[in-house]
């Protein structure tokens, strides 16, 4: 038979529902602690480490700095995507423009060729042109 010390260090605990005060080793209390999982009174009493305010504070602050990079990358994605639109828009318009003032001087819109009658071209050379507006 042979003899073994180790020396470690125990800390009581009184379990939540009998009261019992019972020994558990400090690393193992920590662990508890650390993984909230379930250990027992010597009466059999399931019991474990509920979660520190303050733990639950930093998962909720956790969560609020999340949900606000969140938002914050969809912020930017939607002002990058109005910025897009708005140049396409002025695009557009600077496009209309240069038509409008083309035709205003009796250029012809389909065939780039002038007319002093511009209106009587149109309706007999390109009679389809503006339906679809």
């Amino acid at each position: 038979m042979s003899t073994h010390t180790f020396v470690d260090t125990f800390v009581t605990v009184h379990c939540y529902k009998c009261g019992v005060a019972f020994g558990m080793t400090e690393s193992m209390q920590k662990r508890r602690r650390d993984d909230g999982e379930s250990f027992w009174c010597p009466n059999g009493h399931s019991q474990c480490y509920c979660e520190s305010n303050v733990k639950k504070l930093e998962k909720q602050l956790a969560r609020e700095k999340s949900r606000h990079d969140q938002t914050e990358a969809s912020l930017h994605q939607v002002r990058r995507a109005r910025e897009r639109t708005e140049r396409r828009l002025s695009a557009t318009k600077g496009v209309v423009t240069r038509i409008k003032n083309r035709v205003k001087n009796g250029v012809c819109p389909c065939c780039n060729r002038h007319f002093k009658d511009l209106h009587r071209h149109m309706k007999n050379q390109h009679p389809e042109y503006g339906e679809s507006e």
